[in-house]
C-alpha cells in the first residue's frame, strides 16, 4: 500500500476511535495527558542522545582537526553495502556460486563460518543423533 494512502487510512481510523473515548472522564483525560508527556520525554531523550553524538563528532572534526576516522566511518556504510551478498547478486549481477549460494553462511567474529550443514555426512550424522534421542 502506498505510504500516503496508509497514513490517511490510519488517521481516519484513529479519528473514529477517538469518538468513542470518554474525554469527559477526568481519569481518562489524565491518562492520555500522562501518556503524551511520556512519549514526548522519550523523543526528547533520543534527540539529546543524537545531539551528543553529533556534538562529539563535530568537536573531533572542528576543534581537534581529527578528520581521518570520520572519513573512514562515512565510507564504511558504502563498503558494507558493497560486501552485502544480496547486493552482489541482485544489483551487481554476480553469479550465484560459492559464498553467494543460499543459504548464506554467517561469518563468525573468530574467522570460522557457520551455517546449515548440507553435506551427506552431516545429514547422516544428524539423523543418527535424532534416532538415538528417540530410543
Amino acid at each position: 500500500m502506498l505510504g500516503g494512502i496508509q497514513n490517511l487510512l490510519i488517521s481516519l481510523g484513529v479519528m473514529q476511535l477517538t469518538c468513542k473515548v470518554p474525554f469527559n472522564n477526568l481519569v481518562t483525560l489524565h491518562s492520555i495527558c500522562v501518556g503524551y508527556v511520556n512519549v514526548q520525554l522519550v523523543i526528547l531523550a533520543l534527540l539529546l542522545h543524537l545531539g551528543c553524538c553529533l556534538a562529539m563528532k563535530a568537536i573531533m572534526h572542528l576543534y581537534f582537526k581529527f578528520t581521518q576516522p570520520l572519513f573512514v566511518q562515512s565510507l564504511m556504510g558504502l563498503k558494507n553495502l558493497y560486501n552485502n551478498r544480496k547486493v552482489a547478486i541482485h544489483l551487481l549481477g554476480k553469479e550465484v556460486t560459492g559464498d553467494l549460494e543460499r543459504p548464506f553462511k554467517v561469518a563468525s567474529m573468530f574467522g570460522a563460518t557457520s551455517g546449515p550443514q548440507t553435506g551427506a555426512a552431516a545429514i547422516a550424522k544428524a539423523e543418527k543423533h535424532i534416532s538415538k534421542k528417540d530410543n
